[in-house]
């Protein structure tokens, strides 16, 4: 594959509108090995009709050029814009999924992904190096409960950096309830819990909070997030109505309406509210 990115800047530090070109290459090579397995088994209600396991290893390697327009001369508002060496790596990845047929369909059951990426000489740092290894884990041992889960882990260090996981109950249709954890070495370990809740065709609530369950010397333990949610079916629009609160960044209740037939097409307004407490990076927006 080839690509190039074109941003436009209206200006920069130095001088008018200019057009930043970052062209990229790469190569991405992957194939599947798979072996079927006589079992039929309903313990603990699982309905296990075969099972199928599929290995799917990949090879990538990609180039990106030294942008047309340093760093230095843009004022840096993204990832985009702090863009500015050329880098080679090639990355390496192995997929482990496990199916099973239910209703004559195939399903999975799990599927366990490794990736890792090598840094062939940047410009920065002291040479060529090995990034931290990339782990995602997601079961869904009923068609009603699924884990989705993603770990990060450094191999210099011997430690994970980052652990996520989710727990969802799918009861119903538009029924769920979920709970997880974000974990981040050395500085927060948050429980997370959330919900939609169908009450009638017209009507469906919903609740997503975070608690931080351990003091450091950034984040306080409690409560740091909290949102609730009402829906209302006007037929042919969607109006989602919620408020929400963070802790250190203020209060805020938007309003959106979404039409049925196009439900990526939003019509939203939103007003933050609540002076944030000092030091906060929150602001007053009405939209």
């Amino acid at each position: 594959f080839v690509g190039s990115r074109e941003t436009a800047y209206g200006d920069d530090l130095t001088s008018d509108a200019r057009l930043r070109t970052f062209f990229l290459t790469g190569t991405d090579v992957s194939t599947r090995f798979f072996r079927l397995f006589d079992v039929k088994t309903d313990a603990a209600g699982l309905n296990i009709n075969g099972l199928r396991h599929i290995i799917t290893p990949t090879v990538g390697y990609a180039y990106d050029h030294t942008p047309t327009i340093p760093a230095s001369k843009l004022r840096q508002i993204d990832g985009v814009d702090g863009i500015t060496y050329s880098n080679n790596r090639a990355s390496l990845g192995l997929s482990n999924t496990l199916q099973t047929k239910r209703d004559k369909k195939a399903v999975d059951l799990a599927s366990l992904m490794i990736s890792n990426t090598y840094y062939f000489r940047p410009k920065t740092g002291p040479g060529s190096y090995m990034g931290d290894y990339l782990f995602d884990l997601d079961l869904w041992p009923y068609s009603w409960m699924s884990v989705i889960s993603d770990a990060t882990y450094s191999h210099r260090y011997n430690y994970f950096n980052y652990v996520n996981y989710d727990v969802s109950f799918n009861i119903t249709p538009e029924r769920s309830f979920s709970l997880g954890q974000r974990y981040v070495r050395r500085d927060s370990s948050e429980f997370t819990t959330g919900s939609d809740w169908r009450l009638s065709p017209k009507w469906k609530l919903g609740f997503y909070e975070r608690f931080q369950v351990r003091d450091n010397a950034s984040v306080k333990r409690g409560l740091r997030y909290q949102e609730y949610r009402v829906s209302r079916d006007l037929h042919c629009w969607i109006m989602d109505m919620a408020y929400s609160s963070e802790r250190d960044h203020g209060d805020t209740i938007w309003l959106i309406f979404k039409l049925k037939a196009f439900p990526g097409t939003q019509f939203k307004l939103d007003q933050s509210y609540h002076q944030p407490k000092p030091g906060s990076s929150a602001y007053y927006s009405n939209k």
